[in-house]
């Protein structure tokens, strides 16, 4: 997972199972994403991904 500021998005590849990675996808954002991190934001059990950008924290609950 990383950011991309030349698009305002955070790219991410998930892991499988033969050490490799899927295709990446992007979530949008809204302003220069920087320092993204996993967690368990709303204790669902299902990792989301939050953010820090110019406008403050930006969370994504499980890609949506």
């Amino acid at each position: 997972m990383f950011p991309s500021t030349f698009d305002d998005e955070v790219l991410i590849a998930a892991g499988r199972a033969d050490d490799g990675l899927e295709e990446p996808f992007d979530l949008p954002s809204h302003d220069d994403p920087e320092q993204p991190a996993v967690a368990d934001l709303d204790g669902d059990g299902r990792p989301d991904v939050a953010t820090v950008e110019s406008a403050g924290l930006e969370r994504f609950i499980n890609g949506r």
